[in-house]
């Protein structure tokens, strides 16, 4: 209820609790004289303790109301009058009853409720889990629905303690995120991830994640765990074959492949000092440029998918005016020459395709565009690979899989809040789900998933008569075996 000043144009100055449920609060504006109405005193001229009081209940029966005999109404520096209030005592015994004027157990009154604390914990173990605040509270409700029968899950559903808002949901999201995580960006943001790199690495001992900022202002981030450190000098294929997926300038990757040397162990692929044998990329200048730039020892071989794709585009582009039927056609073509396992049948198709083929040479720009690729059939062509030991792979499925695992996996499919959450979840989370796979394959316990992988021979390729024993039998593989050293 508002409080008025004197006066016909006078504006509340006060306003009390909105809201009167048991155990709560609650202010009044009661007249002391018998006989009186209760309700709130609005512009009277009259004066005197015998007019009006405000009082405070909490459960109690006596009541202690200071009145100021000034003004007609209660102040403790009365803002009315301008001036010190004469306060004056008066003991009075005051009887509640919860008669209310309205429905209490409606799901308008319930919603009106403060969030209890199991709520509130509730929430705060979902955003540690990396729920957004729709997800959340998504959660809560499914968990209220799972957990009572339809009755009490509507009650539950309608009661403010028990199943906040969305507008609580992000308050309480960005108010403990702020003070975890630090701001989303800026100054504070920054200070907060130097100070959770600093904690991690004090506490494994080594340096395990750096970040330095660029001379062009870019900020990048190297990060090698622990487990990433084992894996280099337990895993001897880890010096054979890197994917590498990134869209950055040629400047940022350069200074991020050096950022990420210099926290490498010494035995860094398997004792590869000049980096991987072979480096995996998509078509990308400047990412190429700066592999080469910082491992010039490497053999920077490219994507497949990727180069069919770009040319797919290419074709659809309508500014090279390509006919749609002759699309299919001029890529199958070029499909044809990047699967040729030898050089010399490599060369017999492309000269099929520039100089005989009819539908090629009624696009002159086809023909000089993939003269242009053919230049560079060092880096894509499988008949150039035959002596790399490759392992079948000629794709980046591998940053496309570990994309998806830690989208999935590992984010939920939910934007991390800042950067800071983001370094922290691949230090904490990635590290942890990679354990737990590896721990499954050291157990054989990954089931029909790696059955089916196109690596493994099917049971009738496998010949009983080329089987060779070149050692004592035992129980475990020696895959198991390496991986049991790993872990």
């Amino acid at each position: 209820m508002p409080r008025f000043q004197h006066g016909e144009s006078a504006r509340p100055i006060h306003t009390v609790e909105r809201r009167i449920l048991p155990g709560k609060v609650l202010h009044l504006y009661v007249p002391l004289h018998p006989g009186a109405n209760w309700g709130p005193v609005r512009n009277s001229s009259k004066t005197g303790p015998e007019l009006a009081a405000v009082i405070s209940l909490q459960a109690v029966e006596w009541v202690q109301m200071m009145v100021c005999k000034e003004c007609t109404i209660h102040c403790a520096l009365c803002s009315a009058c301008r001036k010190m209030c004469t306060l004056q005592v008066i003991p009075r015994v005051v009887t509640l009853k919860w008669n209310h004027n309205h429905e209490i157990t409606s799901a308008d009154t319930f919603r009106k409720r403060d969030v209890s604390d199991a709520t509130r914990e509730k929430l705060l173990e979902l955003f540690s889990a990396g729920h957004s605040p729709s997800s959340a509270i998504d959660t809560l409700k499914y968990d209220l629905q799972m957990e009572n029968n339809d009755e009490d899950y509507l009650r539950l559903s309608a009661d403010k303690a028990t199943c906040p808002d969305l507008q609580y949901c992000f308050r309480l999201f960005y108010k403990e995120f702020n003070e975890h995580y630090g701001e989303m960006s800026g100054g504070k943001m920054m200070l907060c991830l130097e100070q959770k790199m600093k904690d991690y690495n004090e506490t494994k001992g080594e340096v395990c994640v750096k970040m330095e900022t660029t001379a062009d202002g870019q900020t990048v981030i190297a990060i090698c765990t622990p487990l990433m450190k084992r894996v280099h000098s337990k895993w001897n294929y880890s010096k054979e074959m890197v994917f590498v997926d990134s869209s950055e300038s040629q400047s940022t990757l350069t200074a991020a492949f050096q950022l990420f040397n210099s926290i490498l162990p010494d035995y860094a692929f398997f004792g590869n000092l000049g980096g991987p044998n072979i480096f995996m990329t998509d078509d990308c200048t400047s990412l190429r440029m700066a592999l080469s730039t910082v491992y010039p020892r490497s053999v920077l071989l490219l994507c497949v998918f990727h180069l069919l794709q770009a040319l797919w585009r290419w074709l659809w582009d309508s500014k090279k005016k390509v006919e749609k039927k002759d699309r299919p056609h001029l890529l199958n073509m070029f499909r044809d020459i990047v699967y040729a396992l030898s050089e010399e049948d490599q060369e017999t198709k492309y000269v099929r395709m520039s100089e005989q083929d009819e539908t090629c040479q009624m696009y002159p720009k086809y023909k000089e565009h993939v003269a242009t690729i053919f230049e560079r059939k060092a880096s894509w062509s499988l008949a150039a690979r035959q002596d790399l030991r490759i392992r079948g792979n000629n794709t980046t499925a591998y940053c496309e899989a570990s994309m998806r695992i830690l989208k999935d996996k590992i984010l939920h499919r939910l934007k991390a809040y800042n950067i800071c959450q983001l370094m922290d979840f691949m230090l904490t989370r990635l590290e942890d789900y990679n354990t737990r796979k590896l721990t499954d394959i050291a157990n054989n316990c990954l089931g029909a998933s790696l059955l089916v992988s196109r690596f493994y021979p099917s049971a009738k390729d496998v010949q009983s008569s080329s089987i060779d024993q070149v050692g004592p039998t035992s129980t475990a593989s020696s895959v198991q075996r390496t991986m049991w050293h790993m872990m």
